[in-house]
């Protein structure tokens, strides 16, 4: 394994800067069993606050685990390789998982319970934060090792954390690059401070809405149509204060506003 580099990420004028201004749902937001091989503390505090947003970000990725009995030569390689970049552009130099599980057709499987399987686990894992990998990766690729190198070039990642040293030979032939952590922690900070106050706001839109059917519902109970005329409505709303009629156009505002992304939604 080479020396740990440390990993630039210059900004390029292709690629989407609001790119992680955008949450990305996983399935189960659960709160991670491992931390991350970085090493901050910082990083762990981040993690924490993806996984209460429900995206991504706050999810672990396990690191390759180079074993001697991986049967494919080529296979084997990509792993050690992707580790190797890995440690790269975390600047640490991490091990990586460890799996001694045999998978050869020659010798007696490992064991995996009982009292020798405790002593000497058959597997180990190691993790690094998910928020370090680019959000324009993780919203198409988020569970794979390598991604074509087209893809890079196409979305404004090559040379933008992304470089020769990253580049492998899939195994079907195929020019790509492993995916690996090329995110700084302080661009998923900025990212984090946008999802935050969307989904405050998303919160409040529902609040809102919420709270205009039910006085609306109110006023329909309550008003006879055969007497309640337009004119009886704008006597009553000249009775509000400055303040409170404010409230009321722009929560029928938000209102309108919601219904209209609704009907362009669906």
């Amino acid at each position: 394994m080479t020396t740990p580099e440390k990993s630039t990420r210059p900004h390029s004028a292709f690629r989407d800067p609001k790119a992680g201004f955008v949450k990305i749902p996983v399935a189960t937001s659960s709160r991670p069993r491992r931390g991350c091989c970085c090493g901050h503390s910082e990083c762990k505090i981040v993690s924490k606050a993806w996984v209460a947003l429900g995206d991504i970000r706050g999810a672990m990725f396990q690191l390759p685990a180079v074993s001697d009995q991986t049967r494919k030569r080529k296979q084997r390689e990509i792993k050690a390789g992707r580790l190797n970049r890995i440690n790269a552009h975390l600047n640490t130099n991490s091990e990586g998982s460890v799996d001694r599980r045999n998978r050869s057709k020659e010798g007696p499987p490992m064991l995996t319970r009982g009292e020798e399987a405790k002593k000497t686990p058959a597997r180990h894992v190691e993790c690094f934060a998910a928020h370090h990998i680019d959000p324009i990766i993780l919203s198409k690729f988020q569970r794979e090792d390598t991604i074509p190198l087209s893809f890079l070039k196409e979305n404004g990642l090559w040379g933008n954390g992304f470089t020769d040293a990253d580049k492998v030979k899939h195994l079907d032939g195929d020019m790509c690059c492993y995916v690996v952590p090329s995110y700084s922690l302080e661009n998923t900070k900025h990212d984090l401070v946008h999802v935050q106050r969307h989904e405050e706001l998303n919160d409040l839109i529902a609040k809102v809405v919420e709270r205009r059917k039910v006085k609306h519902q109110l006023r329909s109970a309550n008003n006879n149509p055969k007497t309640t005329t337009p004119d009886m409505n704008n006597a009553k709303r000249q009775k509000l204060s400055s303040s409170a009629a404010y409230t009321e156009d722009l929560e029928a505002a938000i209102c309108m506003l919601h219904e209209q992304l609704e009907a362009f939604t669906k």
